[in-house]
């Protein structure tokens, strides 16, 4: 039985896993049952308490699949680092002018050049229901991993920490 804390601790480490990726990928669903998927800069956030934020023009067509089904996923690869994160959940916006300025970071103003005064700009708010997380060893541990695995006849992905955090 997971306990409070073990739930904190998962998140804590999920943040430590998402903190150092950039981008990640926003799969919607169409009206039609076609599945969609569009790159997304991750907005930081001082502290992360289960729910993600990403700043996005409010006339998207992303929006739209969003009104028609607000389960979204949301994948994170960090090929460099061999961690894979896949986030699941319920999607909502906001236009908030306060909201949008605690979020807002100077990156963002490559996608939004007129900054918090952009056109429709506004803030996507996953709550994260689910998630699932792969940290794959890298360099000379992995080496020595699939060493091991040959050596003791186990499969080198039983090695590997594969985390499913549901709520």
């Amino acid at each position: 039985m997971s306990t409070e804390l073990d739930r904190q601790e998962q998140i804590e480490h999920l943040h430590d896993i998402v903190k150092c990726i950039d981008f990640c990928m926003l799969v919607t669903v169409d009206g039609n049952g076609s599945v969609h998927s569009c790159r997304m800069c991750i907005s930081r956030q001082v502290q992360f308490d289960g729910d993600l934020y990403f700043f996005i023009h409010a006339s998207s067509d992303k929006l739209a699949e969003i009104e028609d089904n607000h389960e979204v996923t949301i994948s994170f690869p960090a090929s460099t680092q061999q961690h894979y994160v896949s986030v699941s959940g319920a999607a909502q916006l906001f236009q908030d002018r306060r909201q949008l300025q605690d979020f807002w970071q100077p990156d963002h103003k490559a996608w939004f050049p007129a900054e918090l005064d952009e056109p429709n700009l506004a803030l996507l708010k996953l709550s994260v229901e689910k998630a699932e997380y792969r940290d794959v060893p890298t360099g000379q541990i992995a080496g020595l991993i699939e060493l091991l695995a040959v050596i003791s006849d186990e499969d080198p992905y039983d090695l590997i920490e594969d985390e499913d955090l549901s709520s």
